[in-house]
């Protein structure tokens, strides 16, 4: 639902741009920045953010054929354009958007709500929303739009009707909480927590507490956690703030004892909010008992009693961020986001749809929204209008609300009352090689759905954050000279994590090349949709046709490969235009590439061969992440540089160079040339981040009981030395987990702890030491992620990360989550 905005004139006015065109009197009724997500509103405007990646000036054209007639530019263009079109050109589109975030927010009567800190905002804000909703109109931003972009785009939503907003702010670097503030001017401030997320680009924790607390400086009311010191400090020098600090150590205005953490919850006393009460939250870790004790200062604020406030507690939900891509049976594929069901999640659940469609038949299952609280015929056109345009090939409708108000923007309809007259009316479903998109509120058990639906039951699976990974590519990128171009290498079906998958949002990244290991990997690709150019590092023989066939341009490191090719090249049918080749130099690896001493007869080789277009000239290096070889690192980028400046002399030709793997664009930032290669580090291994972009995971099978001088596993190798508890894990050395990981080499995390390996690794199972961990069959068990690393891992057993996941077994499930 956006807001119903002023006349175009009027906006212009409000960024204080010029007017181009004559705009018509209506409201526009919607803010654009993605292309992709115009949908034929009549009088929306699009403002065109020029970026790193995408530049929205150049989708302007496209946008004018789908019949977008408002625009906000920094530069109008030259061409003329079809009547109606109108242009608002401004010094700087994104302050022009902002603008209108804070027009949009002065105009409402709504108390604002600023959520911010390093983690938890995002829970906050859907638990608030969850707890506050039947006592106010509420309005939140969607998922985490927490941006310079999110945060107008989350204020434009707040409407007349809205008493309350929830608005998530986000920061990244020094400078930018001001702006935040200038837009959002919360009157109720919420700081979750302080931790490390982005610290590397500020000074110190305090500069960075100083940059969050800009959003506050207007605040009636601010709650934070009075058991963070710099925090505290910081809370009580505010002038203006009715302060709500909470503490679990101490007494403070509200304070929390009597901790009691069980299997089914957690249960604490609440003081200091009348007379004590005692509270449950159907969650156990720390970071849920943190988040929901700032929504109960939250509710006490906004004048929430103790026994409600209880009383909604219980009902906690959790809260899935993330949306799911799994395989499904019939070769098909899954989105599971069947955690939320509303407007909002839908449109970004769509979005995710359209990049992962590729060549698949596109189907939604959806159930109704009745808890929206509007009638059902204005959400079903609601949905209608996120349809349209969409190429959706059918829409499966759950819910009597949906059997009442079907669809109709659809060519193919259907609709049930309940998820099991669906299951038994199509058994066979999902059709082959579709993708199907499951969205569906709690209450119609779409679980059912994804439980019927999955292809795979095992216990272990391996999660790829796709978003996390892409703000790890755009951090690396804004490290990146201008103009500096990025090859992803996406071999060994992308380091085990899926190629086709981590491709597609490669290339809605717009990096400018991808690599293979081998042919086959590239074809896969281009059958599955991706047009990016892509590099075949080692082209074999008995492939070089279909290479030619499928555009794969490959890397020439032999007189031998380059012959053969040109014969292939020869033998095909394609257009005269040359073929892009990639030469690969030796300069001190002996692996594969021309030595030195060849250059000249390479350059002969080459001399007026009008069938091949030298595109990169590439050498491998042996060390970059040893600082201890970095004089011989230097030693092979000179021979390289060398090498380059002898064959473009030779040639008379210019062509793009690339020496850096993902170490190297950190250790030598010098020697970036015209690209770089981005391969293990485009899973931020060995960064510090918020999300960690792979995660692998199983539960507990069993849990057994081993009494002193008994023995755990194969071979006696583990004999107890005091009575104990064992876990069996369902995950061995046939997922991967390799067999040096046994009797206390490896470990694995629990409920907040580490559990050591005990015993040997067997093929499908191992075991490890609870004694001193409270769990239970069935919980989750993490082998590395965001509290394991998978580098701390590989050095327990002298290896590297590579070869974990490479090793992790094709049996092992893939789950793809995108925020």
């Amino acid at each position: 639902m956006s807001a119903c905005g002023p006349d175009f004139k009027t906006l212009c006015q409000i960024v204080e741009g010029r007017l181009f065109g004559k705009p018509s009197n209506e409201p526009i009724t919607g803010l654009l920045t993605d292309s992709r997500n115009y949908r034929g509103e009549p009088h929306a405007v699009f403002f065109a953010l020029p970026g790193s990646v995408h530049n929205g000036h150049d989708h302007i054209d496209e946008l004018i054929g789908l019949g977008l007639k408002y625009f906000v530019v920094e530069r109008k263009a030259k061409k003329k354009h079809p009547e109606g079109v109108c242009f608002c050109v401004v010094e700087n589109a994104l302050d022009a958007l902002q603008k209108m975030g804070a027009w949009n927010r002065t105009r409402s009567s709504a108390r604002i709500v600023g959520i911010t800190g390093s983690n938890g905002k995002t829970v906050v804000k859907e638990w608030a929303y969850q707890l506050l909703r039947s006592d106010f109109e509420v309005v939140r931003s969607p998922k985490s739009y927490n941006s310079q972009i999110g945060v107008p785009l989350s204020l434009w939503q707040i409407e007349e009707t809205h008493q309350l907003a929830l608005i998530e702010v986000g920061i990244s670097k020094p400078g930018e909480m001001r702006r935040q503030e200038h837009m959002v001017r919360p009157d109720i401030g919420i700081l979750t927590n302080l931790g490390s997320a982005h610290q590397e680009n500020f000074s110190s924790p305090r500069a960075k507490l100083n940059e969050k607390f800009e959003l506050f400086k207007g605040c009636r009311a601010l709650i934070f956690c009075e058991d963070h010191a710099l925090v505290s400090a910081k809370a009580h020098k505010l002038r203006k703030a009715e302060l709500w600090g909470w503490s679990a150590t101490r007494k403070a205005r509200v304070w929390f004892d009597e901790l009691e953490i069980k299997k089914a919850g957690t249960r604490f006393s609440v003081h200091g909010l009348g007379p004590v009460f005692r509270v449950r939250i159907p969650f156990t870790d720390a970071a849920s008992i943190e988040n929901a004790r700032h929504c109960i200062c939250l509710m006490a604020a906004l004048g929430i009693e103790a026994p409600a406030i209880a009383r909604r507690l219980e009902t906690l939900e959790p809260i899935e961020m993330r949306l799911a891509l799994e395989p499904a049976r019939n070769g098909s594929l899954l989105i599971n986001d069947s955690y939320n069901s509303d407007l909002e999640s839908l449109k970004i659940a769509l979005d995710f749809f359209d990049t992962q469609r590729k060549k698949r038949n596109a189907i939604l299952v959806l159930s109704d929204m009745e808890q929206l609280g509007l009638k059902s015929e204005r959400w079903v056109s609601e949905i209608e209008k996120q349809l349209s345009n969409r190429n959706i090939d059918r829409v499966v409708g759950i819910g009597p609300a949906l059997i009442a108000h079907p669809i109709r923007s659809v060519e193919r309809y259907s609709a049930y009352p309940d998820v099991a007259s669906f299951l038994r009316a199509e058994p066979s479903f999902p059709p082959e090689s579709s993708i199907v998109l499951l969205k569906g509120a709690r209450a119609f058990g779409f679980e059912r759905l994804a439980e019927a639906w999955a292809v795979k039951k095992h216990q272990t699976e391996l999660r790829i954050d796709l978003n996390a990974m892409a703000v790890h590519l755009n951090s690396i990128r804004a490290r990146l000279a201008k103009k500096v171009k990025l090859m992803a290498v996406v071999k060994a079906s992308s380091y085990g994590a899926g190629g086709l998958e981590v491709a597609a949002m490669l290339q809605f990244q717009k990096v400018d090349y991808l690599a293979v290991a081998y042919a086959d990997e590239g074809i896969e690709l281009r059958q599955s949709g991706i047009v990016l150019p892509i590099m075949v590092m080692n082209p074999e023989e008995e492939a070089l046709d279909r290479m030619v066939e499928y555009e794969l341009e490959p890397e020439i490191y032999s007189f031998r490969i380059l012959e053969l090719f040109i014969k292939a090249l020869l033998r095909s049918s394609r257009s005269s235009e040359p073929f892009p080749i990639h030469l690969k130099i030796d300069t001190g690896m002996h692996r594969l590439g021309f030595d030195l001493g060849e250059l000249a007869s390479l350059s002969a080789a080459l001399k007026g061969q009008k069938a091949l277009l030298v595109k990169t000239v590439f050498t491998h290096l042996a060390a970059t992440e040893d600082p201890s070889e970095r004089d011989r690192t230097l030693a092979q980028l000179q021979r390289f540089e060398h090498a380059c400046s002898e064959l473009s002399r030779n040639l008379e030709i210019t062509f793009w160079r690339h020496a850096l793997n993902s170490a190297g664009i950190e250790n030598y930032p010098n020697h970036q040339y015209e690209m770089v290669r981005l391969g293990l580090g485009l899973y931020g291994l060995g960064a510090a981040l918020e999300q960690a972009v792979l995660s692998l995971s199983t539960r507990i099978s069993q849990i057994k009981w081993v009494r002193k001088g008994e023995s755990v596993g194969y071979g006696y190798s583990f004999v107890a030395e005091r009575d104990m508890r064992s876990a069996t894990l369902a995950i061995g050395y046939a997922d991967g987990f390799d067999r040096r990981f046994s009797n206390g080499v490896g470990s694995v995390w629990i409920k907040g702890r580490k559990a050591p390996i005990i015993g040997k690794v067997c093929m499908d199972l191992c075991m490890v030491d609870v004694t001193e961990i409270e769990c239970a069959e069935g919980d989750e068990v993490e082998i590395f992620g965001s509290n394991i690393h998978v580098e701390e891992l590989a050095s327990s057993i002298g290896t590297i990360p590579y070869e974990l996941l490479t090793g992790i077994s094709p049996r092992v499930k893939r789950l793809y989550l995108q925020g």
